[in-house]
């Protein structure tokens, strides 16, 4: 509150950011309430005192945005169709009871989502009075914020693969969740977020006024390519790259007005240069592993910012410099192949030598003082010299890692990157800028394209995920159509069956089979205990519904100890494992049998045993603990209570085990089965919890929103393209799920005639082995 009351206009710059991780649920224990809110409400708090206290920001206006009536009026008329929602959802639970520790089946569930709306409805009157004062900075402020969600979720991806898979590990079906708690029973808020704020991060990078602001964001975006890497969503890749065409169309309009600017003469040369790119690197990572891709960066890292110096060079000096680079190269490599690794050094030295010629040469082109014409001339000959080593060094490096089945490929790519530039020199072309910062903001890219290549083609779980398309089309179009028949009168239809009834619903509407398991606390004159239910479904490791709390590390054998009450004999089972959300790695468990006594609570004790005890694991990266128990018999149930988990001295490692302070401390999670709790698509859950009425008129918010940044008033601010862009993301939601579910059985299969194609020749292409004929590539594009 200090803070925004120092900065009341720069607000965003945390409040934003912070999202990703200012949520304890799976610490707290809670659902309905969370910690942003906090956030949220202290920094309202905070920027309303400072506005009070200024009279510059006396009333509230718009910002200059005519026809403010429109946007009033949809606004509160959402307002007032989420409020019906909510009391529409309580009504359906059962009337209003308040509780902290309420889940998704009970009255607070609804205010859980209805109070989302009221926290943006508070952002945006804060922000709108920013924008009174400076509506630029506003703008920035916005989009910074929103490149700052995307830097902070990176971060969180990057330590979660770190602590748990490793960053190179692509065949392990582990699928990222960053620490967005909310996907503890599956979801795609991490997709999302990463999709709706690359835009952001493109133009914060556009907007950097200075080198070390340009670089962090540079920075940032290579996290995030590896964040989108790394969750294995075949949405988040034809999205993000379908985000940064979008924004690259959009920045292009808007600046249809705006003076012209040089441009190269072959403007071609970049998206060829990344296609050739992204081929060398799907061609080699399969025979050098990362070590050869990385080489082929560092040869792309130096010949950048070499070709726009190579025009300069007399023709007979880059041949000299060009031999002379062979010549050395060559003695280096022979003489290092004697020894084990020392390619390795040689090529980082080469390496180092030409990085610190280039930024010489940028240096000196930025200064005031020139370096004399001979001196430009001997600096431009070492660097060729060094970029051919580095493309000698290619060749050696991947046959060192990969052996003779690296040979050819290698080879053939070194060839082709050290003819390049005396091919380019001979022609005289200068194909993209000199400036050196699109020539590292391309670099970046195409680091990014070289890490898709080794997800795709360096483990065998992205393949699989390819060849799965027709089963999950098909999954998902019945979803839809299951969660749509759930709406049994006019009235669902219109008013929707109320906010957060979806899981609810869903469970009772089940078919006895496929019923999910539940938790509930209930109270109790000894301050209360917890019921477990197990779902009716076949229940294997994956599928129990696991009711857990984070612990710290066990160190030694454990024993729980508990009491339960069941009506019929259930198995129960208990664990500590490595686990963050919804995968685990070293894990001791136990199972125990809960007798049939009804109305008679029962004592019970057992050892959790493994082959090895979970620990934190790296100290940079340490790995999340959580103690859970579930229901292992299918339809059982049984209610358990003062729950304690001991190690030899007699530590306890649990909180709150006996339940006297309701579900403080504990959550759920559902490791494989995930459709209970969502529709899978936005929209349809829209219509779902809000009915046609709160769909047409969110789907009236982002049309007018869309219009004014397109073609309106908005369309010349810095964050019309970028606002425009993560909007546009739910009409294709909207269209995905409409045209779908309107389709005629075959045209469906059809569809997935096509898809099961695609996905099969993708599977074939990033497998390991490139197709003999490239017509087969022509074929998928056509």
């Amino acid at each position: 509150m200090g803070l925004s009351f120092w900065k009341p206009h720069d607000h965003l710059l945390w409040v934003l950011p912070l999202l990703p991780v200012a949520g304890l649920a799976t610490w707290s224990g809670w659902v309905t309430f969370e910690e942003f809110d906090l956030l949220v409400l202290a920094t309202a708090g905070g920027v309303a005192l400072r506005h009070a206290a200024d009279s510059r920001t006396s009333g509230l206006t718009w910002g200059g945005v005519d026809r403010r009536w429109l946007s009033t009026l949809c606004l509160t008329a959402f307002a007032v169709l989420v409020a019906v929602g909510a009391v529409r959802g309580v009504m359906d639970a059962g009337g209003w009871h308040w509780s902290w520790w309420h889940g998704y089946h009970e009255a607070m569930n609804p205010l859980r989502l209805a109070k989302g709306y009221c926290l943006s409805l508070v952002l945006l009157v804060l922000w709108l009075k920013s924008r009174q004062v400076n509506p630029h900075l506003a703008s920035v402020r916005w989009i910074q914020g929103m490149a700052g969600v995307l830097a902070t979720t990176a971060v969180m991806t990057l330590w979660e693969r770190t602590a748990f898979t490793g960053l190179l590990n692509f065949s392990s079906d582990y699928r990222a969740t960053a620490l967005f708690w909310e996907m503890h029973a599956g979801g795609a808020a991490l997709d999302v977020v990463l999709v709706m704020c690359f835009a952001s991060l493109a133009s914060a990078v556009t907007l950097a006024k200075n080198w070390r602001s340009w670089l962090g964001w540079i920075s940032v975006a290579l996290l995030a390519a590896y964040a989108c890497a790394v969750t294995f969503s075949r949405v988040v890749y034809v999205g993000a790259p379908l985000v940064l065409l979008v924004w690259w169309l959009g920045r292009s309009w808007a600046a249809r007005s705006a003076p012209a600017v040089h441009r190269p003469k072959w403007s071609m040369f970049p998206p060829l240069l990344a296609l050739a790119f992204g081929l060398a690197a799907a061609t080699l990572f399969p025979v050098a592993g990362y070590r050869g891709l990385l080489a082929l960066v560092g040869c792309l890292a130096i010949l950048l910012p070499l070709i726009p110096r190579l025009q300069q060079l007399p023709a007979g000096a880059a041949v000299a410099a060009g031999l002379m680079g062979v010549l050395v190269s060559a003695m280096a490599y022979f003489a290092a192949a004697e020894f084990a690794k020392v390619t390795y050094l040689v090529y980082a030295l080469a390496f180092l030598g030409a990085a610190l010629l280039v930024l010489v040469r940028w240096s000196l082109s930025s200064s005031a003082a020139a370096a004399p014409a001979p001196a430009n001339a001997a600096a431009d000959m070492a660097l060729l010299a060094l970029y051919v080593c580095l493309c000698m060094g290619l060749g050696a490096v991947s046959v060192h890692w990969g052996g003779d089945r690296a040979a050819t490929v290698s080879v053939s790519i070194s060839l082709a990157l050290g003819l390049a530039p005396l091919l380019l020199r001979a022609i005289r072309l200068s194909p993209w800028p000199a400036s050196p910062r699109w020539q590292v903001s391309f670099l970046a890219l195409l680091a990014s394209l070289g890490l898709i290549a080794g997800v795709l083609s360096g483990g065998a779980y992205m393949g699989s995920r390819w060849a799965q398309v027709e089963q999950d089309l098909n999954g998902r179009l019945q979803h839809w159509s299951n969660a749509l028949s759930r709406l049994q009168s006019t009235t669902d239809w219109v008013w929707g069956r109320g906010s957060g009834r979806y899981a609810s619903t869903s469970l009772l509407s089940a078919d006895l089979k496929n019923r999910a398991g539940d938790y509930r606390w209930q109270a109790d004159p000894a301050g209360g205990h917890v019921v477990l239910t197990g779902g009716n479904h076949v229940i294997g490791w994956g599928e129990m519904l696991r009711v857990s709390q984070r612990v710290s590390e066990p160190g030694g054998p454990v024993e729980v100890r508990f009491k339960a009450r069941a009506g019929s004999a259930v198995a129960m089972h208990f664990e500590i494992c490595e686990k963050h959300l919804l995968y685990h790695l070293t894990c001791v468990f136990g199972k125990r049998q809960v007798p049939a006594k009804p109305g008679e609570w029962q004592d019970h004790s057992l050892q959790l045993r493994g082959a090895a005890y979970p620990t934190r694991g790296f100290w940079y990266a340490p790995r999340l603990m959580a103690f859970s128990m579930a229901v292992e018999s299918s339809g059982g149930r049984v209610e358990v209570d003062d729950v304690q988990l001991l190690q030899p001295a007699g530590t306890a490692l649990l909180s709150n085990g006996d339940f006297s302070n309701g579900l403080a401390h504990w959550y759920s999670t559902s490791d494989h089965l995930h459709l209970q709790w969502h529709a899978k698509n936005l929209l349809v859950h829209l219509l779902f919890e809000q009915g046609v009425l709160g769909l047409g008129m969110f789907v009236a918010m982002v049309v007018l929103a869309l219009w004014r940044l397109g073609l309106g008033p908005l369309r010349k601010d810095p964050m019309a393209v970028p606002l425009f862009d993560a909007l546009g993301r739910c009409i294709g939601s909207l269209a995905v799920a409409s045209l779908a579910l309107r389709m005629t059985e075959s045209q469906r299969r059809l569809i997935r005639f096509a898809l099961t194609q695609a996905g099969s020749e993708i599977t074939t292409l990033w497998g390991g082995t490139l197709p003999a004929d490239i017509a087969t590539l022509w074929r998928l594009a056509a």
